[in-house]
Order: C-alpha cells, then sequence, then structure tokens
C-alpha cells in the first residue's frame, strides 16, 4: 500500500474563503448574482448555484438583486452600475496589483503585465490602466517605451517572473531610460506552490486537484511535471484511475487555492482505497 501525503495547508486560501463568505452572506438579504464564477472551482460554483446564485457573464443581466465582483475582480464600469448593488469580493492581492498598475499608468509608465491575456484578472487590470499597458507571457519583439513598469498576473510560479524580467532587462536594458518591477504574486500562491514542489520532490505520484480553469491550479501541476513527476490534474475524486495507483510508494496530493478541503479529503480517501486494494 502506498504512503499518501496531502500538502500542508491544502484548501481555500484567505482570498477565496473570503469571497465565497460574502457571496453567502448577500443571500441571506435577497437575489444574487455574480459576475463570472466567483471563484475558478466547478464544484463551488455548483454549490453556490444550489443555493440560488446565477452567475452572469455581463452587468446587464443582473436586473435587481446584488452583483457580486468575483476574487479575480473586474474593470472599472462594473464599480459604476447602479440598477443593482455592487458587492466587491475582489482579492485583496488582485486588488493590489490593480492600484499598482494604476499607479505606474498615471504616472507615465508603460505597464507590462507578466500573464494570460485572456484571464479574467489579467483582462480587469488592462481596463484599470485604460490602454497605457499590455499583457505579455514572453519577452516582446517590438521595441519598448523608454519607461515601463512590470508586474504580474498574481498567481504565476516567482521563477517564471523573475526569468520573464531577466529577459526583458537583458534585451532592451540600454534602450530604457526607467524600469519599475512590482513582485505582485500572491503569497498564499507561492506558499503552496514552495509546498507543492517540496513534496513532489519526494513523491512517485502527483495529484493536483482544481478547476481546470483554475490558473494556479494549472500552474501547480506543470511545476511538479516540471521536474519529472508523474503528475495528473483533476477537479473531482471520480477521476482517479486505479492504474495511476498501482506500483506507487509515495503519492502526494496537493490543491489549487479555490479547492475546498473536503475535495481534498474526497481525493485523499479515494486513493487510500485504491490502494489498499492494489
Amino acid at each position: 500500500m502506498p504512503h499518501v501525503e496531502k500538502v500542508e495547508g491544502a484548501g481555500f486560501c484567505l482570498g477565496v474563503r473570503r469571497a465565497i463568505e460574502m457571496v453567502e452572506r448577500a443571500l441571506e438579504e435577497g437575489k444574487v448574482y455574480t459576475l463570472g464564477p466567483v471563484v475558478h472551482n466547478p464544484r463551488v460554483v455548483e454549490e453556490l448555484e444550489r443555493k440560488g446564485v446565477r452567475v452572469v457573464r455581463d452587468v446587464g443581466e443582473a436586473k435587481d438583486g446584488t452583483l457580486i465582483i468575483p476574487s479575480h475582480g473586474a474593470g472599472p464600469r462594473v464599480y459604476e452600475e447602479k440598477r443593482v448593488k455592487i458587492i466587491d469580493a475582489t482579492c485583496p492581492f488582485v486588488m493590489r496589483t490593480k492600484r499598482m498598475a494604476k499607479k505606474l499608468a498615471d504616472q507615465g509608465f508603460f505597464v507590462i503585465i507578466f500573464g494570460d491575456s485572456e484571464h479574467t484578472e489579467v483582462k480587469g487590470i488592462i481596463e484599470w490602466i485604460e490602454g497605457k499597458g499590455k499583457a505579455m507571457e514572453r519577452t516582446p519583439k517590438e521595441k519598448l517605451p523608454r519607461r515601463i513598469g512590470i508586474l504580474s498576473q498574481t498567481t504565476k510560479p516567482l521563477k517564471e517572473f523573475y526569468a520573464f524580467v531577466d529577459e526583458i532587462l537583458s534585451s532592451s536594458l540600454g534602450e530604457l531610460l526607467e524600469v519599475r518591477i512590482i513582485n505582485t504574486i500572491c503569497r498564499a500562491t507561492r506558499e503552496r506552490q514552495e509546498k507543492s514542489l517540496k513534496l513532489a520532490q519526494k513523491s512517485d505520484l502527483m495529484i493536483v486537484i482544481g478547476g481546470k480553469n483554475s490558473a494556479n491550479t494549472k500552474n501547480l501541476a506543470n511545476l511538479c511535471r516540471e521536474i519529472g513527476v508523474e503528475t495528473y490534474h483533476i477537479e473531482r475524486a471520480s477521476e482517479i484511475e486505479p492504474s495511476w495507483i498501482k506500483d506507487k510508494e509515495f503519492i502526494g496530493i496537493t490543491a489549487g487555492t479555490s479547492t475546498p478541503e473536503e475535495e481534498v479529503e474526497e481525493v485523499y480517501m479515494k486513493i487510500k482505497n485504491i490502494g489498499e486494494g492494489v
């Protein structure tokens, strides 16, 4: 039977827990909408929908009641909505990144956000800087403005952010007049990555639990794979295949910061039960 170990502290981070609690409190007062999923985890979204929460893609779909801005934040236009009550559940780390980006833009810097341009968090930040910057994951080939500020999507691995900054400085420093670099990676994300890598280094198999649309969960899975450990990214315990467990001596379990603790426990018990029968 393999040894099975969960990463220390697996489950919701404070920002996710805060957002969910804000939604549940709002439900006590009446109809609740969230602008997109409040967090990137299907189980959480499904449970909130069963309680009456409706996910909308545009502010105009919320006709009355309360509209929750999700943990990934939103652009400034949403805050101007008057037809419904607005509750801001943006993660404090994401809010800090938005403020830093806007401050740099207001000071005349071209803001570079190291991140996925299609991610909700990054799209919101881009809206706040009003076109005075760009999101990217690779060093741009085009010539950069002479004053730039560099930030990161909050869920990116720290080493990737360092490498990105190093590439820009190596290729463009001679042409730049001023550079501001701000580490905006979430502390909880960074700690989860560090603990997960430590566990992966002694594991034969890593199971990473979280939404397939969760950036921080995908990054966890990629980090584990990069060190050569067999890794599977799943959303639910039902996805686990007994063949994964066969001949494994040490199995590690980690989870994205929007994964509920009960999901982690279900995966742990499923692996233990399979292991007893292998």
